[in-house]
């Protein structure tokens, strides 16, 4: 979305990232025991994300489809996608009805591998070839022009949540499910978030890699040269990529 955002309003209102907020890997689940790699999809497969085509999830397995047949076949998998919201996709793959394959993220993915008929076909870190930044928080250039204390107060406010959460995830956990009233058991929360792959920091990663494939296909018109052109200077000293 940042990177959508940004290309979209350059020239006008000017949308920036002020930072990275997570590095999550979106996993691609199935309780198709048939289905080990993407090849492994047919027409009996039905995958559910987001939104088809549009979202991280979807962009993401165009990627994967461009990495293994090239980018000339980075739609080959979207005819085995559909839409749906990651709680209504959860409830259909346990069930068995509907679909047979998830493309989320935390929670869900945790809690879909916790059954035994449910495997990972493959993670989003998989496809980017490293760690990557799930969640970006964004602004207008208007608001960082003429905020600039507020601008600085956020950032460092960010800055200290993800210590908080470096150094106590537990009470980290018991206030996220306070402001979101999720109904995650706090163990099971906390389980999530000591996992090695999850990340919370403010410099963004692997986000020109994947700008660069979005200009490719013509999801963008505008190819970026740097990660930093897709964020405000007060970022720039991150060691992002």
């Amino acid at each position: 979305p940042l990177i959508q955002i940004w290309d979209k309003s350059s020239g006008n209102i000017g949308v920036k990232g002020v930072a990275a907020v997570s590095e999550v890997p979106m996993t691609l689940t199935t309780r198709n025991p048939a289905v080990k790699g993407i090849e492994d999809f047919t027409a009996k497969d039905k995958i559910a994300l987001p939104a088809v085509k549009t979202s991280m999830q979807a962009v993401t397995l165009q990627m994967a489809a461009a990495k293994k047949w090239g980018d000339e076949n980075y739609q080959r998998l979207d005819k085995y996608t559909v839409s749906m919201k990651h709680p209504d996709a959860m409830a259909a793959l346990l069930s068995g009805k509907g679909i047979d394959s998830h493309f989320t993220a935390a929670p869900y993915d945790f809690l879909e591998l916790e059954h035994p008929e449910i495997h990972a076909v493959l993670d989003s870190f998989d496809v980017y070839g490293g760690p990557a930044t799930l969640i970006s928080l964004y602004a207008t250039k208007k608001f960082h022009d003429n905020n600039p204390h507020v601008y600085k107060v956020v950032l460092e406010a960010l800055g200290e949540a993800m210590e908080l959460i470096k150094h106590d995830k537990r009470k980290a956990a018991e206030i996220y499910l306070e402001v979101t009233k999720e109904k995650i058991p706090l163990d099971t929360l906390v389980k999530i978030v000591n996992n090695p792959k999850i990340n919370f920091q403010l410099a963004p990663r692997n986000t020109l890699p994947i700008a660069r494939f979005m200009y490719r296909i013509g999801r963008i018109s505008h190819e970026p040269s740097s990660w930093k052109d897709m964020y405000f200077p007060e970022a720039h000293e991150l060691k992002g990529s």
